[in-house]
């Protein structure tokens, strides 16, 4: 799931990418599983409201399609954005109702959960 990158002034939203942007992203990385073996949908979230809300509705969207886990990858706004509370990660790993996994290139996916996001963000700090 990629969620479509909005822009928000002043009450007004416009799509800081557009459609086929955001579709070539998520080819790239369904190519970059592909070429490792793995089998994966992807999908795109339209303009949703702030991070925390895309969050939720990715949790809802795994519930409603039966997913057994979540793989989320780190965020280009640093760890201190991802691990935050109101952040999309947090909001997901808080409302999730299967398993969420952090993938990072060099490291071992990592379970989230209160506790580790908790962990997280004090070695951002």
């Amino acid at each position: 799931m990629h969620v479509q990158q909005t822009v928000v002034v002043e009450e007004q939203a416009a799509d800081a990418e557009d459609f086929e942007q955001a579709r070539a992203t998520v080819t790239a990385h369904l190519d970059r599983l592909a070429a490792h073996g793995v089998v994966a949908r992807g999908q795109i979230l339209g303009s949703v409201g702030d991070h925390a809300a895309a969050g939720r509705a990715l949790a809802r969207h795994a519930a409603e399609v039966g997913a057994r886990a979540v793989a989320v990858g780190r965020s280009p706004r640093g760890p201190l954005a991802q691990f935050a509370d109101g952040s999309l990660t947090a909001a997901l790993t808080h409302a999730a109702t299967c398993t969420v996994v952090l993938v990072d290139p060099g490291s071992e996916p990592r379970p989230l959960t209160a506790a580790t996001l908790s962990e997280l963000r004090g070695a951002a700090s």
